[in-house]
């Protein structure tokens, strides 16, 4: 999600950013013609998420245009899945309060085992990658209607 929040730095402005991520928050804060708008919740000393009920029922308060989210595996029967249950109601209720529902992954997560279950691939509008997905994941974007693209590389 900090290579999203930077690209989003980098190539847009004037938006409004609503983030359950620290990190994301701090690149994007950087902009004076960005509203940051950071939920309250059990920050995560991973990965800088924040999780919880509080965190749940902030997102609850919002309707937004876009959620932008990531995931940690993805199987070929289009389940999405996380470690974290208290990340996955986070997300689900980004999910549920979102017009447009973009997924960013790198191919590593294709075929990532993990516990939670988030929900299915078809819940998404367009996934984001760095690798072509296979065969047998691609047929599943298509069946569910998830267009998807290989981003272009970050330039650092």
């Amino acid at each position: 999600m900090e290579a999203v929040a930077a690209e989003l730095v980098r190539q847009r402005k004037n938006l409004r950013i609503i983030t359950n991520n620290i990190y994301a928050a701090s690149i994007t804060a950087a902009r004076t013609d960005y509203t940051v708008i950071i939920a309250s919740g059990v920050v995560r000393p991973l990965d800088g998420g924040i999780t919880g009920v509080a965190t749940v029922d902030f997102i609850n308060q919002f309707k937004v245009d876009y959620a932008i989210m990531s995931t940690h595996g993805i199987e070929n029967d289009g389940s999405l899945l996380d470690d974290d249950y208290k990340e996955v109601s986070v997300m689900q209720a980004m999910v549920n309060n979102a017009r447009v529902r973009y997924l960013g992954v790198d191919h590593s997560k294709f075929n990532s085992n993990a516990l939670v279950r988030l929900g299915d691939i078809g819940a998404f509008d367009k996934l984001f990658t760095d690798r072509p997905p296979s065969a047998a994941m691609q047929k599943t974007l298509n069946e569910r209607g998830v267009a998807w693209q290989v981003a272009d590389p970050v330039s650092k």
